[in-house]
C-alpha cells in the first residue's frame, strides 16, 4: 500500500472507532480517552529516551499509574458529583493525588542509579502536565448535568475544519511564513484561512446542533484555531528540539497519536476556560 492508502485506511478506521466510542456511552467516551491519552504520554516519554534527552530515566510503568489514577479519579469523582448534584471536584483532592504521585517519583529516585535523579521527575511531570491534565478536562466539558457526546464531537469537527483548510488554503495561496524556524509549511494566509473555514462551521453547528449561542460557537472556532495551532507549533518545537520527525509510528501514514492530537490536547484547557467564564457549561 501506498502512504496516501495508509493513511486514508487509517483515518477511516480512527474516525469511526472516534466517533463510535463518543456517541455510544459515557463510560465508552471514557475508555477512549483513556486509551488516547496513555498513547500520547508513552509517546512523550519514549520520545525523549529514543532522542537520549539528557540520557533521562523516566520511571515509565510508576508514571503511567499516576497517570491512570489520576485520569480515572477525574472521571469517577466528576459523574458522582454530577449524580449528587454538586457540579464541582473538591480541589483538595486533586492536588493531594497529584502531589502524592509526584513525591512517588521523587521516592522511587532514591532507588535508582539516575545521574538527574530531579530531571527525570521533572520530566515525568512535564508529562502530566502536557498530557493528562488537558485530556482530564474533556471530562468537563463533556458532561454538565448529564454527558452530551457533541460537546467533545464538535471541538473534533472545529479542529479538523480548522486543520484541512488551514492546509488547503497555505497550499494554494500561502507566501507568508507563520514560524518558518518551526513549521515551514506553516502560513498565515493558511492560519487566516483555516479560522475562517472555522467560523462557517461554528455556524454550521449552531443550526444543527445547538448546545451554545451564536456568539459561543464563534468564540470557539476563534479559540479553537489559535491554539490549535500554538498546540501544533509546541509539538513541533518538541520535535525539532529532539531532532526527529514524528512522534511515533502507531498510525501507518499519520505518525504518532501525539502527532495527530497536539492540536486537541493544547487547545482544550482553554475551551474549557472560555465555557466556564462566559457560564456556557
Amino acid at each position: 500500500m501506498s502512504e496516501f492508502q495508509k493513511r486514508v485506511l487509517t483515518g477511516f478506521i480512527g474516525i469511526a472507532l472516534f466517533v463510535g466510542c463518543i456517541f455510544y456511552s459515557v463510560y465508552s467516551y471514557f475508555a477512549l480517552f483513556l486509551v488516547l491519552s496513555s498513547f500520547c504520554l508513552w509517546e512523550f516519554y519514549c520520545t525523549l529516551r529514543r532522542a537520549n534527552y539528557e540520557k533521562l530515566e523516566v520511571s515509565l510503568l510508576p508514571a503511567f499509574i499516576i497517570h491512570i489514577i489520576y485520569f480515572s479519579l477525574f472521571f469517577f469523582l466528576y459523574c458522582d458529583c454530577i449524580i449528587s448534584g454538586q457540579f464541582t471536584i473538591p480541589a483538595n483532592t486533586a492536588i493531594l493525588v497529584f502531589v502524592l504521585g509526584v513525591f512517588t517519583l521523587i521516592i522511587l529516585e532514591l532507588f535508582k542509579k539516575s545521574e538527574k535523579p530531579f530531571l527525570n521527575v521533572g520530566m515525568a511531570t512535564l508529562g502530566f502536565l502536557y498530557i493528562t491534565f488537558p485530556f482530564a478536562t474533556a471530562h468537563f466539558v463533556a458532561i454538565t448535568n448529564e454527558y452530551n457526546a457533541w460537546r467533545i464531537m464538535s471541538l473534533f469537527i472545529l479542529i479538523w475544519t480548522n486543520d484541512s483548510f488551514a492546509y488547503f488554503v497555505g497550499k494554494q495561496f500561502g507566501n507568508t511564513k507563520l514560524m518558518k524556524r518551526l513549521s515551514p509549511k506553516k502560513t498565515v494566509e493558511g492560519f487566516v484561512g483555516g479560522w475562517g473555514f472555522g467560523l462557517i462551521a461554528a455556524v454550521v453547528m449552531h443550526q444543527f446542533v445547538g448546545l451554545y449561542s451564536l456568539p459561543i460557537w464563534m468564540a470557539l472556532a476563534t479559540v479553537v484555531s489559535i491554539f490549535g495551532t500554538l498546540g501544533d507549533l509546541v509539538e513541533s518545537m518538541l520535535k525539532r528540539s529532539l531532532k526527529i520527525k514524528d512522534s511515533g509510528s502507531l498510525l501507518p501514514g499519520h505518525g504518532g497519536f501525539l502527532d495527530r492530537f497536539d492540536s486537541f490536547i493544547f487547545a482544550l484547557p482553554f475551551v474549557y476556560a472560555l465555557l466556564y467564564i462566559t457560564n456556557a457549561l
